[in-house]
């Protein structure tokens, strides 16, 4: 169970410190140049589409792969400094009780067939497992997989806000 929740928080730290590109959350991506007045509709309108690109790949995996797809925590994060302000949001998911052991190479196969474009692998390094990103409509997703639970994470990109709004959801700077 620790290996577990401590793949789930590695998948979430891979994720969240993407380069910024679109859908990969955890970067500056240009936030010199949003009005941050606008920044909570920009956060409003992109998480829902986190939200469905993780449900419907959820349910291309579970229609592989057999087992029950499990929504995760979704939270945002400080993606910036100030005076520059920003924060992205993220959704995690897992897929627990597959027909079979999954594989890494079988959940891209999978991905794949549902649409999705595969991207950088990285390797299993100490306790932080082999992942793959996979993206679709804007958005990019990363895949691990620990013993027999397969999980998969989103992040927008980091959106520039207010600081009263980065205070408001995702609590006072430290």
């Amino acid at each position: 169970m620790r290996r577990v929740l401590g793949v789930l928080l590695a998948t979430g730290v891979v994720a969240a410190c993407g380069d910024g590109g679109s859908g990969s959350g955890g970067g500056s991506g240009g936030l010199g140049d949003q009005d941050p007045e606008h920044g909570a509709a920009r956060l409003q309108q992109a998480e829902p589409e986190v939200d469905r690109a993780g449900d419907a790949l959820g349910e291309a995996l579970s229609d592989a792969l057999g087992g029950t797809v499990e929504a995760g925590s979704t939270q945002y994060d400080v993606c910036s400094s100030a005076p520059v302000e920003g924060l992205s949001y993220y959704a995690r998911w897992a897929l627990r009780k597959p027909d079979a052991r999954p594989s890494l190479d079988r959940v891209t196969e999978a991905a794949t067939e549902a649409g999705w474009e595969v991207g950088e692998t990285s390797d299993a390094e100490g306790f932080i497992p082999a992942s793959v990103s996979v993206s679709r409509d804007d958005v990019e997703v990363r895949l691990s997989v620990d013993e027999d639970v397969l999980v998969w994470s989103a992040t927008t990109d980091c959106i520039r806000v207010t600081p009263e709004e980065a205070s408001e959801r995702a609590g006072p700077a430290s």
